[in-house]
């Protein structure tokens, strides 16, 4: 039985045993008021009789009329009270007396009234005398019985106090034995309970939780025995779990510093930058004969940024957005050497505390090399500008070999084809002349080199600018392999609009169009003058000297070529943009 069942009966029957105590007080009570009521009443009854027997004496002697009401009032009164008495017998005594008492008054009244009904006066006095005797007997009689009821009621009440005495001892005592015995036996339990219960929580608290505490029964304790082996043995099995999880960190920190002691590059785990432990080459690196004249110390006195690697660092989060790269840094070592270090760092958890695992690849000859090679290339750079500048000469004196050439003829188809072979030399002398003057080797900016190229041509062919040339050009570059003939095409298409579109002075105008489509490049040329001659477009053989140079080139940069009259001449030629690797003289 649990002990809340136990304290549930025990509460119970010590309420019953109240209210049941309770009603039987109050129903001796009652019975105690009942009696007390009648002693009061008796003694009213007494009472009203002495005042009878008064007004009895005074009437017979003085016979007047207030004695008589008085009389009928004490008489009705007395006749009450004889309603109220309870004892049968008593009862009817009193009702006897008070009808003698009755009849002998009214004999009394009847003679004095109508005395010549007696004529005898002997006999008259007799039978008054008789009367009064009669009279004075009963109402004797009923003070005797009032005062043998009123002591019967008393000794009733004592009798009714004494058993209520003995009623509440005998009710009381085996209440109490038993509430008692209950208790005793609640006390015992719980008092038991708890013993184990401490006990067992005592050897548990020593470390012993192997132990299982057990409790009889099916209460309370024993559900409560039952948790709390629960509880010991899951935290037993967490206390395993993290021992052997200990176990195993430690054995794998045994195995990773045994690895890390054979590695060749820098492994170091600092807190804040206090140096916590250290591979024997990461010691070697900050110029220590061993790791523990390291140990202790801070990390930031070894490790220094430099400008060249503030630089070197902006060039590589330029290139790769988005992603962390190995930092390097400098390193002053114990013994005054300088290194570069290739370093990289993780958070981790150091037996329990935060820390930072940081591992190292000592780079310095490659960085040594790298200097090197960034001398040699700006060295190549210098050479390959003065390449360029060379070129671009040599083709300037072509250029001026065949101007002095067509000024001095006389022929003007000659002087017209040598003016067309040295534009097309100053269109390439153009190229090399932007590439020297610019930091990138490799690329040419497309819409500086259109203007530049649209000035030349109109210069030659058109210096009074009657037509005029709209150039529109998206902002990108290509590479010199398709600079150098797309150049050649625009200047063969440009030209064309100038020769065949256009009479001796005659306006117009002329709408380049450059756009750039994720790789693919499209050049649009659109005059709108009379137009290249039908036969020109159509037949091979009588095609101009530029359209064959045109669809050459074309095949060179792998694009297509279209040419067509629409109010004009439209050409279009598109290629796929090729990337090259770029060459800087200030940065590799």
């Amino acid at each position: 039985m649990k002990i809340q069942t136990r304290l549930n009966i025990v509460t119970i029957l010590s309420i019953g045993s109240v209210i049941g105590l309770y009603f039987y007080l109050w129903y001796s009570t009652f019975q105690v008021d009942q009696h007390f009521e009648q002693i009061d009443q008796i003694s009213d009854f007494t009472k009203t009789v002495a005042e009878l027997n008064l007004v009895i004496e005074n009437y017979l002697e003085y016979r007047e009329q207030r004695h008589l009401d008085s009389w009928n009032a004490l008489f009705n009164r007395l006749t009450d009270y004889e309603e109220n008495i309870e004892d049968l017998s008593e009862t009817n005594v009193i009702g006897n007396s008070l009808s003698s008492i009755e009849n002998a008054f009214e004999l009394i009244e009847k003679v004095r009234q109508n005395p010549d009904a007696y004529p005898d006066i002997i006999d008259r006095y007799r039978l008054l005398e008789r009367a009064e005797s009669r009279i004075r007997s009963d109402i004797q009689m009923l003070l005797t019985i009032s005062h043998n009821i009123a002591t019967n009621r008393r000794e009733t009440i004592r009798e009714i106090q004494v058993s209520q005495q003995t009623n509440f001892l005998m009710i009381m005592i085996p209440i109490v034995t038993f509430l008692g015995y209950l208790l005793y036996q609640l006390r015992s339990r719980i008092q038991s309970s708890l013993n184990i219960l401490l006990e067992g929580t005592q050897e548990i608290a020593k470390g012993n939780l192997d132990l299982r505490i057990e409790i009889e029964g099916n209460d309370e304790h024993k559900t409560l025995a039952e948790n709390f082996n629960l509880m010991t043995r899951r935290l037993q099995d967490q206390i395993n779990k993290e021992r052997d999880a200990r176990e195993k960190a430690e054995e794998n920190q045994k195995r990773w510093e045994g690895l890390v002691e054979q590695d060749p590059n820098l492994v170091m785990i600092h807190t804040d930058g206090e140096i916590q432990f250290i591979n024997p080459a990461g010691a070697q690196m900050m110029g220590a004969a061993n790791p523990k004249e390291v140990v202790g110390k801070s990390a930031y006195n070894f490790f220094h940024e430099t400008e060249y690697q503030k630089r070197r660092e902006a060039n590589i989060s330029g290139n790769v957005k988005g992603t962390s790269s190995p930092t390097i840094r400098k390193v002053f070592g114990l013994d005054k050497t300088e290194r570069f270090v290739q370093i990289e760092s993780v958070p981790i958890r150091y037996y329990g505390r935060e820390a930072t695992q940081t591992v190292g690849l000592d780079i310095t000859e490659h960085i040594q090399y790298e200097l090197e090679l960034k001398k040699s290339i700006e060295e190549k750079t210098i050479l390959l500008q003065e390449v360029h500048h060379r070129v671009k000469n040599n083709l300037a004196v072509t250029s001026g070999l065949l101007y002095m050439q067509r000024v001095s003829t006389d022929n003007p188809e000659i002087a017209n084809l040598l003016g067309e072979s040295e534009r097309r030399i100053k269109t390439m002398t153009m190229i090399h002349e932007l590439l020297y003057s610019s930091s990138d080797l490799s690329s040419i900016p497309i819409d500086q080199y259109i203007l530049s190229l649209v000035e030349l041509i109109q210069e030659s062919l058109d210096p009074n600018e009657n037509i005029k040339v709209n150039t529109t050009a998206d902002s990108f570059s290509i590479n010199v392999t398709q600079a150098v003939p797309c150049a050649l095409i625009l200047n063969e298409l440009i030209s064309n609009s100038y020769k065949h579109g256009f009479d001796q002075g005659e306006t117009g105008k002329i709408d380049i169009f450059i756009t750039k489509n994720e790789e693919q490049v499209e050049f649009t040329i659109f005059d709108n003058g009379k137009g290249i001659p039908e036969e020109v477009l159509t037949d091979e053989n009588k095609s101009s000297l530029g359209l064959t140079i045109v669809k050459t080139l074309i095949r060179q940069v792998d694009g297509t070529f279209d040419i067509k009259q629409s109010n004009g001449t439209i050409a279009k030629f598109q290629f796929k943009r090729k990337e090259s690797s770029k060459t800087s003289t200030t940065t590799l």
